[in-house]
């Protein structure tokens, strides 16, 4: 019973030390999101996953314990607990055991309150990444949400459209044309892929105006600020005559 009862001892402790790290690396989550750091986030993620794998395996090695002091003291598993290991007399340990048991209560009230602000921070800024977060996009376009276990995956594709003839694209007028017979049936894929050219995201765009269209709005600007200024010309002259008349 003594090595059982160190043996418990020693995962309770371990158990306190991995809460511990989790919980700090949960703060490197929340400080990720709020940054929008792609980098740090992924790398909260893979240390996060990492040490709730080892939790797991601690949580599996309490359990063998506790079934091993069910043999011991001759009861089922269901009837016994950590609380009850923790006060049973001959428990050296019962007091150290006792105050890991409250404070793991306390870590994983912490871990809880603080995994479920995670989740509440990347919903209320979900539209925000969606339009200004750069690093939500791969190179290759793919578009990588949360998922509620906190994974990134892949989620969708941007798709690109190459036609066989450019020059038998119907224009539509504003920079926009459709396809025609001349033109072909459009070949979809992926960027890079084929033909079809790349992609870059958070690039600023030069402009892509009609230029044709806005020097012909300058001119009839032009234009018609000339001929109001020859109708208050003329009026003038018609004014100055009859002033003449007058005389």
């Amino acid at each position: 019973m003594s090595e059982l009862f160190q043996t418990l001892d020693k995962v309770l402790m371990q158990k306190i030390d991995l809460y511990h790290e989790l919980i700090e690396v949960m703060k490197e989550e929340c400080a990720s999101i709020s940054k929008y750091s792609r980098e740090n986030l992924e790398n909260a993620l893979e240390r996060k996953s990492s040490l709730l794998a080892k939790v797991h395996e601690l949580n599996h090695k309490r359990e063998e314990i506790v079934q091993s002091f069910a043999k011991k003291l001759g009861r089922t598993q269901s009837e016994v607990t950590l609380k009850t290991i923790i006060g049973l007399k001959d428990n050296p340990w019962g007091r150290r055991m006792a105050a890991c048991r409250k404070k793991i209560r306390k870590q994983i009230t912490v871990i809880n309150k603080m995994n479920l602000e995670n989740k509440q921070l990347i919903n209320q800024s979900s539209l925000t990444m969606k339009k200004s977060m750069s690093w939500l996009y791969e190179v290759d376009t793919a578009y990588t949400p949360y998922y509620s276990n906190g994974q990134l995956m892949p989620y969708y594709q941007i798709a690109l459209a190459d036609f066989p003839s450019y020059h038998g694209l119907t224009k539509m007028g504003s920079s926009l044309y459709t396809e025609s017979l001349a033109s072909g049936q459009p070949l979809v894929g992926t960027a890079g892929s084929g033909r079809l050219g790349d992609i870059s995201p958070s690039s600023l765009e030069m402009s892509n105006v009609d230029l044709a269209q806005e020097f012909v709005k300058i001119i009839t600007s032009q234009r018609a600020y000339q001929a109001n200024s020859r109708v208050i010309t003329a009026s003038d002259e018609m004014l100055a005559e009859l002033m003449n008349i007058k005389r």
